[in-house]
């Protein structure tokens, strides 16, 4: 029976309340923080996260796109030297 004056969302909310309570209370709050610490440092996560905010901003503007070919381009050591070299002249250029 539903109480007059309640309407069905606070019967439901008086029913689960004590049950929320008792999920929030069980959680480990130092724990949970630590393991936060853990996956926002590794670095494979922050690889990928990387990755997933420069394909986000390159639907917005391509210039973003040119993280990925750098990251490319870094894998493979024929790439990475022709890199080098061409930053190393425009280096020496810039001081003249």
């Amino acid at each position: 029976q539903i109480h007059p004056n309640k309407n069905r969302v606070d019967v439901v909310f008086s029913l689960l309340s004590p049950l929320v309570c008792y999920r929030l209370n069980s959680v480990d709050v130092k724990y949970q923080i630590w393991k936060l610490g853990v996956v926002f440092t590794d670095n494979s996560f922050l690889y990928l996260a990387w990755y997933m905010t420069m394909s986000i901003l390159g639907h917005y503007n391509n210039f973003f796109f040119a993280a990925h070919l750098l990251d490319i381009a870094m894998g493979f050591k024929t790439l990475r030297t022709i890199l080098s070299s061409v930053t190393h002249n425009g280096k020496q250029v810039l001081c003249l």
